[in-house]
């Protein structure tokens, strides 16, 4: 494995090895980032490959290549999202307006399913939409802010099959094609709003 350029940086909390290039054809550049974690993982969360390790993890090369052909999936599904992004609007809304449309489509599911969440949350999730969980809270991502409703209307009304069944089975699916026939299509939406949104915060990083 040939690295060039390897720039480490420490942070509080973890050690970062920024602009890594590899010698394996399937992808060209990646980041390390080291934490007090227990297994490594990858992500591709704005497009870039980023391994998170354990500290004293040297077993990067070897990871990469056994993830060989889920990253090149990936990165394929990832590249299509990128070149669909661009012409994505991004709304502005104040946490009262986003707010407001969360719990009217809250509101108005629960009245048809019949159940209502324990509480909603508002956090920045690194890798959801939104959740549900065991004890039947729902929690959003920020981010969600910045879709146009109907893509919200969909988020709010899976998490709410969720309150239901928590598995992703056929019953959960035939609900869900009842209000959203077509969902593979907001599936790809969303994921080319994710990784618009994700590079948008990104950059006001840096």
């Amino acid at each position: 494995m040939t690295v060039k350029n390897r720039k480490i940086v420490k942070s509080s909390k973890q050690w970062v090895i920024k602009n890594a290039d590899i010698d394996l054809d399937f992808i060209p550049r990646y980041k390390v980032i080291y934490r007090e974690i227990k297994y490594p993982r990858i992500e591709l969360k704005t497009g870039n490959l980023v391994v998170v390790a354990p500290y004293g993890y040297k077993k990067i090369k070897e990871l990469l290549i056994k993830k060989q052909d889920w990253i090149s999936k990936k990165i394929k599904i990832i590249q299509s999202a990128l070149k669909n992004n661009g012409r994505k609007k991004i709304y502005n809304r104040t946490e009262n307006e986003f707010k407001k449309i969360i719990l009217s489509f809250i509101s108005k599911y629960s009245n048809r399913f019949g159940i209502s969440p324990q509480k909603v949350f508002y956090r920045k999730m690194n890798s959801k939409w939104a959740s549900c969980s065991n004890s039947g809270n729902i929690i959003i991502n920020k981010i969600v802010s910045f879709l146009p409703v109907q893509l919200i209307k969909y988020i709010i009304f899976h998490e709410m099959i969720h309150l239901k069944i928590k598995k992703h089975n056929a019953e959960f699916f035939n609900i869900l094609k009842k209000e959203f026939n077509y969902y593979e299509k907001y599936e790809k939406i969303l994921m080319e709003y994710w990784f618009k949104i994700q590079n948008i915060e990104e950059n006001k990083k840096n």
